[in-house]
Parts: structure tokens; sequence; C-alpha cells
């Protein structure tokens, strides 16, 4: 599986500007069938179906191509989490979590470095990596992965306590 020979991005529908109440278009506009199939979870998830986003990632677990994997365990992980599958949101989670190979590309081990981060810092665990093995890899994702990564980086300081450096990322434009 890979996006129309090109590899794909992670949380497509997270990497998507659009219109406040334009989701349906902006998943539909999405060329990659693939792609948008994780789009479409994403929407799912975003709107409280818990149930329908995991049976359309489920599919993509085992995906090689790393960016719809990764996506799939964190849709799919957090969607556990609302239902109450906790094996199967530790099992899903813990396929964020295992540690990258050396022949990963920059792109790749970034996604890796958020994805298990998020996969920790959202509840409220210590994250595996530090923001400074994560700041020169950064600028390989793409946008919107760099503002979720803000957010989780915020997120992370204000468990820490540390309150005002964390609104101040939150505010950043």
């Amino acid at each position: 599986m890979d996006c129309d020979g090109y590899p794909c991005v992670p949380m497509p529908l997270m990497c998507t500007a659009f219109v406040p109440g334009q989701i349906d278009a902006a998943v539909a506009g999405i060329s990659d069938p693939d792609s948008r199939a994780i789009a479409t979870a994403e929407a799912l998830y975003f709107r409280g179906q818990a149930t329908l986003a995991a049976e359309t990632a489920r599919p993509y677990l085992d995906a090689t191509d790393s960016a719809l994997r990764y996506s799939t365990c964190f849709i799919c992980g957090y969607a556990s989490l609302s239902l109450n599958r906790i094996p199967d949101a530790r099992r899903c989670l813990a396929g964020i979590l295992d540690t990258p190979t050396d022949e990963e590309s920059p792109a790749v081990h970034a996604t890796h470095i958020l994805f298990a981060s998020a996969a920790s810092v959202l509840l409220h665990l210590p994250s595996p990596y530090s923001a400074e093995e994560f700041y020169p890899l950064a600028a390989h994702l793409p946008e919107g992965l760099r503002l979720f990564a803000s957010y989780v980086m915020a997120h992370a300081l204000y468990l820490h306590g540390e309150y005002g450096r964390s609104l101040g990322m939150a505010e950043m434009p």
C-alpha cells in the first residue's frame, strides 16, 4: 500500500486545511484511496464515532507504509480507549511505541517520535522522547503534524506544571 507511488502522509485529515463544516469535502478531495480511508477514520473519530473509526482504520494495522500504520495504531488505540477496550488499545498503542529501525528516513523517524510521544503524553504518561530529540526532525513533518506536535509539547509542559510556557506554546500562531 502506497499513496500513488509516494509515501503516504500520516493523519492525512489532520494535515489538510479545510473550511469549518467542510470535513466531508476535505476527505473526498484526498485522491489516494488508502489515505482517504485513514482520513475517513479520523473524521469518524473526531465526530465521536469510535466504533466506525476503528472499523474503518483496522485494515491498515499491519500496513507496510509507516504513515498508514502509525495513523491506524493511533486512531484505533484512542478509539479503543473510548470504547473501554483496554487490551485492544494497548496492542494498538504498542504498535506506535515499537523502537524504530536505524534505516528509517528522517520523516519516518520524526513521525515515530511524534506519535510515540503523543500516545504517552495524552495519557498523562512521560514521553519516551525529549523535545531535544524531536526538534531536529520536526521539519520533516507536514505542517498539520508540526502543529499537532506543538499541542503535544504544550500539553506535556502543562502536565509538568509549567503553565506559562504551556500557554505560550498553545497561543503561538
